[in-house]
C-alpha cells in the first residue's frame, strides 16, 4: 500500500509522507522512498501507525490520509474465517471417510473411473 501511495504521489507531484510500524521490511521501505516519499517509523503495530497518520491529519487541513488498514482488518478476518471453513469441510470428510472404513474394512481403495471417448448416438 505504501508503495502505491507513493508513486501516485509522485506522479501526481504531490509531497507524500508515509507513517509506517518499525517492522516493515526495509526493501519496502526502500521502494517508497525511491518514489521520494518521506517515510515516518512508528513503534507499534499498523493501528498505531494508523492512529499517528489520523492524529497528524485532523491538524493539517491541507493533508489527505490514504490507507485500508481498517478494511483490510476485515479482509483478514473474511479470509481466517474462509480457512476454518475449510479446515470444517476436510475434517467433515475424513470422519465421513473413516466412518466408511468402518462399514467396509475389506475394501482397500475406491476408485474412480471417467469415461474419454465420445460415444453419442447420432
Amino acid at each position: 500500500m505504501g508503495s502505491s501511495v507513493a508513486a501516485f504521489a509522485a506522479f501526481a507531484r504531490l509531497k507524500c509522507k508515509i507513517i509506517i510500524p518499525e517492522i516493515v521490511a526495509p526493501a519496502k521501505i526502500a521502494q517508497m522512498k525511491a518514489y521520494g516519499a518521506l517515510i515516518e517509523l512508528a513503534s507499534g503495530d499498523y493501528a498505531d501507525a494508523m492512529n499517528i497518520a489520523e492524529n497528524q491529519v485532523r491538524g493539517d487541513p491541507e493533508s489527505f490520509l490514504a490507507g485500508d488498514y481498517p478494511w483490510r482488518c476485515e479482509g483478514t478476518k473474511t479470509v481466517g474465517f474462509e480457512i476454518a471453513d475449510q479446515i470444517d469441510v476436510l475434517a467433515r470428510s475424513r470422519r465421513c471417510d473413516r466412518a466408511h472404513r468402518k462399514r467396509h474394512p475389506d475394501l482397500e481403495r475406491v476408485e474412480g473411473v471417467q469415461r474419454t471417448d465420445d460415444h453419442r448416438d447420432h
